[in-house]
């Protein structure tokens, strides 16, 4: 699942310090001094005083074109896009060929989810002046909620190259590469935004995903306490940090993690998922499905969710919900994982061949994914097909080669063969890597 970029991290590439630098170009004394006390009122961190001054400011030139664009930068800073389009689009009849303007004003139309606005404001941007780094800047958002990885990382590109010295470009392109699955060029950009800047947050938050999704939890792990020593109150660090304990098995302390990144923002639907999941392995389903319910509540279009629900009611025994959670999970979004856990339910489900059928599909759609391999080994084991659930254990293995419960499935499935010394070697394999009571042929989720 993606996010949106935050709002002011953004701007504060696209305008910085824009009210330190302002022009105070009023016609009157009293708009200059209105203007001095919203740069004074900002530098206080007082941001509805500030847009007042500014708008006390405009009552003495309603022409001030610096008062329309700092009270509309305060305004998105606010999460206010509508008051903001109103300004930057009266600051734009003011000044027409002001690229930035354009920039900022399709900044907010993309939060306000018009990306037919936001794209057409930052083309034009661009156009007005390609030299300018806003117009890429506020577009490469736009096209990762479009999908196109590809063209946001070139718009960052190509933002970097006219302005070098921002890490806040960096580490925006190392998130989009992160999300689009090149880790290592998504390490090196949030490494150099931390070059530049070491209390820098965001670069170590996006890290600390990289490392996650690597298996480097330790590392991961690292990013988050430094992200969080330099801003305690950084949900993202929080949830991050909670799924890389709860990946070494560290469960209170991901438990935590996420009860305090849901406090810190309670409007983060993948927050909700990941502790749903966590709630889900530990046995406590209706605590699981409460968490994906409120994940979906929070994204309708998250697939993940309903996928996981889906996987929860089954392992609860509702198994209609679960296998039409699953089914609107392939609808929107037809995953690997979505087959597999509808998979799983029909196997719980004793619909063996349905099941198999979701399995092949997961596998089909990704070879790699080990858990479809090791659960249709147990749903052709339980046909009595023992050569090809044998075949199909020896991939996972190869897949996942410190997954015991693979080992003891196919130990199981040995033994119905009367293969008893194979039997006995998976067996004591599986409880050296910790796996040694489950019943047989245990399916898994």
């Amino acid at each position: 699942m993606t996010r949106r970029y935050g709002i002011a991290a953004a701007l504060s590439a696209v305008m910085p310090l824009l009210l330190c630098q302002l022009s105070i170009a009023a016609e009157s004394k009293s708009a200059a001094d209105a203007l001095e006390k919203a740069s004074q009122h900002f530098a206080a961190n007082d941001l509805d005083a500030a847009i007042a001054a500014f708008s006390e400011a405009i009552k003495f030139d309603p022409t001030l074109l610096d008062a329309y664009q700092g009270r509309g930068w305060l305004h998105q800073l606010q999460g206010d896009h509508n008051s903001a389009i109103t300004d930057y689009s009266k600051a734009i009849e003011l000044s027409p060929q002001q690229s930035s303007l354009y920039a900022a004003r399709g900044m907010s139309w993309s939060e306000l989810g018009d990306y037919m606005q936001a794209m057409a404001d930052c083309n034009e941007a661009i156009r007005l002046n390609p030299r300018d780094f806003s117009g890429y800047v506020a577009r490469a958002p736009i096209w990762m909620q479009k999908g196109d990885l590809d063209k946001s990382i070139a718009d960052f590109s190509e933002a970097i190259r006219l302005n070098p010295s921002q890490p806040i470009l960096l580490a925006n392109r190392g998130k989009v590469e992160v999300d689009k699955g090149d880790l290592e060029s998504g390490i090196v950009d949030c490494s150099e935004a931390i070059r530049i800047n070491p209390g820098f947050v965001e670069p170590y938050v996006y890290r600390s995903t990289a490392f996650g999704k690597k298996g480097d939890y330790d590392k991961s792990i690292a990013d988050c306490n430094e992200a969080l020593r330099l801003d305690p109150h950084r949900a993202a660090a929080y949830c991050n940090r909670g799924w890389a304990s709860a990946q070494k098995g560290k469960f209170d302390q991901a438990l935590a993690d996420y009860n305090e990144s849901i406090r810190l923002d309670p409007k983060v639907a993948i927050t909700f998922l990941n502790r749903g999941i966590l709630h889900k392995d530990r046995g406590q389903f209706e605590n699981a499905i409460r968490d994906f319910t409120e994940a979906i509540r929070l994204n309708p279009k998250n697939s993940d969710a309903y996928s996981a629900r889906g996987c929860a009611f089954g392992l609860k025994g509702d198994y209609d919900r679960g296998i039409a959670d699953c089914t609107e999970a392939i609808r929107l979004n037809p995953t690997s994982a979505a087959y597999n856990n509808r998979g799983t339910v029909f196997k719980q489900m004793d619909e063996i061949n349905k099941a198999i059928t979701d399995f092949t599909k997961a596998i089909d759609l990704n070879p790699n994914i080990a858990a479809a391999y090791a659960n249709r080994g147990v749903a052709l084991g339980g046909k009595g097909e023992y050569v090809l659930a044998i075949i199909d254990f020896n991939r996972a293995i190869e897949l996942e080669p410190n997954d015991g419960e693979s080992y003891f499935n196919r130990g199981v499935t040995y033994l119905r063969k009367n293969e008893g010394t194979n039997a006995e070697a998976d067996f004591a394999r599986a409880k050296d890597l910790g796996y040694e009571s489950a019943p047989p042929a245990n399916i898994r989720p």
